[in-house]
């Protein structure tokens, strides 16, 4: 770690109060958890077709965000990563009840 990140940490200690996630794995950190543990890869296979013929790839692919929530109103036009993004910090805010309340706002981050 360079001399000027541990000076930063020192000065302004970094505290992780929540996870999330929204990746191939599923929807959160318990469906990222378990697919770890259970040893199982995040490629499913898929089926792609072309003028050439029909191809078989292993891809990656994190489930559809499902828009039609309605605490997702705020960001339903913006571009699917951003939605990805959202979810999961909104995982990781559900999981401090009372954050917003604990802190000035500037020393709150995602």
């Amino acid at each position: 770690m360079s001399s000027v990140i541990a000076h930063l940490l020192r000065e302004k200690p970094i505290v992780v109060t929540g996870m999330g996630s929204f990746s191939a794995a599923g929807e959160s950190v318990e469906a990222l958890w378990q697919r770890a543990f259970a040893g199982r890869g995040l490629a499913a296979w898929q089926e792609f077709v072309s003028d050439q013929g029909s191809f078989r790839f292993a891809v990656c692919a994190a489930p559809e965000v499902d828009v039609s929530r309605p605490e997702l109103r705020s960001v339903r036009k913006l571009d699917r990563c951003v939605q990805m993004a959202w979810m999961a910090a909104n995982e990781a805010w559900g999981l401090r009840p009372g954050l917003a309340d604990a802190y000035r706002a500037d020393r709150v981050g995602v």
